[in-house]
């Protein structure tokens, strides 16, 4: 068994430096760690797309998808995610989005995205993240889980482990601590766009290839 973690960071070299230094403190039994920088400003699905090819490539496993301002606190984290029969979960938290929590599984009626855990063979079934949704949009990472739920790999939509309410991970956005590289007026723009595009995807179970092409190549070095 192989564990990967890949980390997407975005102008906020900071925060990067905070949450490495706190990784550091619990790798234990993670083989890989990459670090996908958006220099350019591609967005989201590109950065997180680039994270999977890495990963699969290795020969990885067991793959976490974390966003720059989140880490986990506990010591083997990753058994708890790689022992679970669910083959992709999601970090969640907060009392509104809370749909059920069984003592095992916690549900949602929303994701947060801070970080991912999937098995490479879902990403054999339904591939990587659209790039559908702009660079700045979001949802990305929905419409991946929404896909991966459609092809059959998941119990629920958005789903976590219940020991994740309780000390798993810290993460900034539990209170806005770390400031986003995101206005607000260029977040509602995105709102109409981001529900068209999951409209037109609500009941896929495409593969989308996660893959840069030749064009893309320059801005990824």
């Amino acid at each position: 068994m192989t564990v990967g973690l890949a980390i997407t960071t975005h102008q906020r070299p900071g925060i990067l430096s905070k949450a490495l230094a706190n990784w550091a403190k619990v790798l234990d039994g993670v083989d890989m760690v990459v670090v996908i920088h958006d220099l350019h400003g591609e967005g989201v699905a590109k950065s997180k797309n680039r994270c999977i090819a890495a990963l699969m490539d290795a020969g990885i496993e067991h793959h976490f998808y974390a966003d720059d301002d989140v880490w986990a606190i506990t010591p083997n984290w990753w058994k708890l995610y790689t022992e679970d029969p669910e083959p992709h979960l999601m970090h969640c938290w907060g009392k509104s989005r809370l749909v059920s929590d069984d003592g095992h599984h916690t549900t949602w009626t929303h994701p947060r995205g801070v970080m991912l855990y999937t098995h490479r063979s879902v990403i054999d079934k339904v591939g990587g993240m659209r790039l559908d949704f702009g660079p700045r949009c979001g949802g990305e990472h929905v419409e991946w889980s929404r896909r991966i739920h459609n092809a059959g790999f998941t119990t629920h939509r958005y789903q976590d482990l219940t020991a994740a309410r309780h000390g798993i991970w810290h993460c900034e956005d539990y209170t806005r601590a770390a400031p986003s590289t995101i206005g607000s007026q260029q977040l509602e723009a995105a709102a109409q766009h981001r529900h068209e595009v999951y409209a037109k995807y609500r009941n896929s179970t495409d593969y989308v290839d996660y893959r840069i092409t030749p064009d893309e190549t320059a801005c990824a070095q």
